[in-house]
């Protein structure tokens, strides 16, 4: 049965797929069509229009497994998938991006030693592999429960990165940028909001979202502060964003203020949540100043503005599952934890326009 709090309209979608889902794809579908290129889309209608045409009584199995290019031991395979999974995934060729890596507990000298075996017992990791072993060590040893106790609440960022989806709109073809709002010594995301081709995101949009999922789960937090990363300014931006960088300086202090640099993206979000939020890739090095190439481009999911609200929206959910339980178990949220203080601050950092 489909959760009908999860239903969506089912927007630019085949019209096949409405003989199974009739009221509309659910969300958890709908975010997965987003997430495909134009030519993956392409390749899964015909996949699934084939194993629903494989249902109808006096079907060709034969001829059907030939246009899909595969024998009729790979139609029945897909079949079985099918009928096991009734979801896109078990059709699709690219079963594309799995969750991220959620961290294991285990003890510091045991993460090393399982990196160290899965890199091959190289002595001398380069560089780049060093720093994201360091930072999948300090990620694992920040879920311990007494170390979540203590460093949990304190510290807020408002961080933007670009994603690997085309940013919808009417500009040329660029990498979607979005704000991101987390809690940063657990990677709990409280809000999440794209922009679009040519413009960039609205912090104040996340920030107030943010207040009210923090009272939502009744967020433990004490002290906090808050640190802003103002997007690069683009075309027609760059009076409202410097007044806004001014405004956010003076309430939150210079230091915790700072405008994005190219090929510098997220780097708080990849610290806390890592390169992944749920199965979106960050494309954290991107530059949108410059053009995509045309091969990546080709290969590239492209979604509607729609379909990117679902995606961010479902993806921060499967980012969020596991760690909201483990949180939820000590009480730093959903307890008896005061989340006052955090609203109190992104009101001020942010206040509602006059009108």
């Amino acid at each position: 049965m489909i959760d009908k709090d999860l239903l969506g309209d089912g927007g630019d979608v085949p019209e096949v797929f409405r003989r199974v889902w009739p009221d509309g794809l659910p969300t958890s579908e709908l975010a997965f069509w987003a997430s495909l290129s134009p030519t993956e889309r392409d390749d899964l209608t015909k996949r699934f229009a084939a194993v629903v045409a494989a249902d109808e009584p006096g079907a060709d199995l034969a001829e059907l497994a030939r246009n899909l290019g595969m024998g009729r031991t790979g139609l029945y395979s897909l079949r079985t998938r099918w009928a096991h999974q009734r979801t896109l995934r078990a059709v699709a060729r690219f079963a594309t991006r799995s969750a991220r890596r959620i961290p294991t507990m285990a003890f510091p000298a045991e993460a090393a030693a399982a990196d160290d075996e899965a890199a091959g017992g190289a002595a001398a990791p380069s560089r780049p592999t060093a720093r994201r072993l360091a930072r999948e060590r300090a990620r694992d040893a920040a879920r311990d429960p007494e170390a979540l106790r203590r460093g949990f609440g304190h510290r807020f960022v408002l961080d933007v990165t670009p994603v690997d989806l085309v940013a919808p709109g009417s500009g040329d073809p660029e990498w979607l940028v979005c704000a991101i709002l987390i809690e940063e010594f657990s990677g709990l995301i409280l809000a999440a909001a794209p922009g679009s081709a040519g413009v960039s995101p609205r912090l104040a949009d996340v920030a107030r979202a943010g207040a009210e999922r923090a009272l939502e789960l009744r967020l433990s937090v004490r002290k906090p502060s808050l640190a802003v990363v103002v997007p690069d300014p683009r075309e027609g931006e760059f009076l409202a964003m410097t007044r806004m960088r001014a405004h956010l300086a003076e309430v939150l202090g210079e230091a915790s203020v700072r405008w994005s640099e190219p090929r510098r993206f997220g780097s708080a979000l990849v610290e806390a949540v890592g390169e992944r939020v749920g199965g979106l890739d960050l494309r954290r090095r991107a530059d949108w100043r410059k053009p995509i190439a045309n091969d990546v481009l080709a290969k590239a999911a492209v979604p509607s503005p729609s379909e990117v609200e679902v995606l961010l929206r479902t993806e921060v959910r499967r980012s969020n599952e596991l760690l909201e339980r483990r949180l939820r178990r000590l009480g730093l949220i959903g307890g008896g934890g005061d989340p006052t203080p955090l609203v109190g601050l992104l009101d001020a950092a942010f206040p509602e326009e006059r009108p």
